[in-house]
């Protein structure tokens, strides 16, 4: 089980993720889709230590990490960017918008950044800030059903239950979730998704469509 979503739900979708790195040796996260960035990493550690230990995994740990990946449901992004805009830089990552909304992971979309730059014919900081800008907001403009999957998610579901939106999403074709996490689903996949019977109170997903999100934030 690489995906363990038995583990319990309270004011979060929580699963543990297991990756076999080598014989001997596991990953293991504890992942929560919440509605606040706080991470209480003494807890976490130790439902971490509870979960290998009643499974029989034991050995020593050799690193450990924490973080808080965004999730992006709305905003105003054009008014996002003036307020982070430096006149003639560049900028790339998670600090420009090059991150997927919903799952918050970013490689893809760092490749492709890579790939643009070493393409640029202008390699001047004010003509590669334009070239970054356009292509933030053409990234932003692209990932509009990801953000309202997001909402959806935040909105309609209720936090012990969010695991049925993860369980219905899992059972469908690996290719189709593949393309969901690279952002490049297509309207089949999207409709796909999109049929059946919702695992969210109807009427609170219609709700979640129409209610304005929280603002993109930055913490200071």
């Amino acid at each position: 089980m690489i995906v363990d979503a038995t583990v319990g739900q309270s004011r979060s979708f929580r699963f543990v993720q297991v990756l076999p790195l080598g014989e001997c040796e596991l990953f293991i996260e504890d992942a929560y889709y919440q509605d606040s960035p706080v991470l209480d990493h003494d807890a976490a550690t130790r439902r971490l230590d509870r979960y290998a230990g009643r499974r029989g995994w034991n050995g020593e740990m050799s690193g450990s990490e924490s973080g808080i990946l965004p999730v992006i449901a709305g905003g105003d992004f054009a008014a996002w960017q003036d307020e982070r805009r430096i006149d003639g830089v560049g900028r790339i990552g998670v600090h420009a918008g090059f991150v997927h909304p919903l799952t918050g992971y970013t490689v893809p979309f760092a490749v492709e950044t890579a790939l643009a730059i070493a393409h640029a014919k202008d390699l001047s900081g004010p003509a590669l800030a334009e070239m970054l800008d356009e292509r933030a907001q053409a990234h932003w403009k692209a990932t509009g059903y990801y953000r309202r999957v997001a909402s959806m998610l935040f909105g309609a579901a209720r936090a012990s239950k969010r695991w049925k939106v993860f369980e219905r999403f899992y059972h469908l074709p690996s290719a189709r979730i593949e393309r969901f996490f690279a952002a490049r689903a297509t309207g089949l996949d999207r409709l796909r998704i999109a049929c059946g019977k919702p695992p969210v109170p109807l009427l609170r997903a219609l709700r979640a469509l129409v209610t304005q999100r929280a603002p993109l934030l930055e913490e200071e």
